[in-house]
């Protein structure tokens, strides 16, 4: 085998390879816009939920005075279920 034959193998095989980790290199940008695409959506879905808490957070404060103790319990647990709902979606995001 000559010289130029071997430089010939050796270049196509390295260009084989260049074209498998480019493959792979594809793959796994595909890979990570459908992760990130998931992570915005969790992230919308996080800010309108402490939006609404925010939202519900103030109208209870101006209305905490008013509340009977049953009402002031149920109110707090409303509020406890959004924090829950707000630290799941922290953890989602934080993956």
């Amino acid at each position: 085998m000559t010289e130029l034959e071997q430089a010939i193998k050796t270049l196509d095989r390295n260009l084989r390879l260049l074209i498998k980790k480019n493959k792979q290199l594809e793959q796994e940008i595909s890979r990570l816009q459908e992760d990130k695409k998931q992570l915005e959506e969790a992230r919308s879905q996080l800010t309108n939920s402490l939006q609404q808490v925010g939202l519900q957070n103030s109208l209870l404060k101006s209305a905490q005075q008013k509340l009977a103790p049953e009402e002031k319990k149920a109110a707090e647990k409303q509020i406890q279920q959004f924090i829950q709902e707000i630290d799941r979606c922290i953890a989602l995001l934080s993956r």
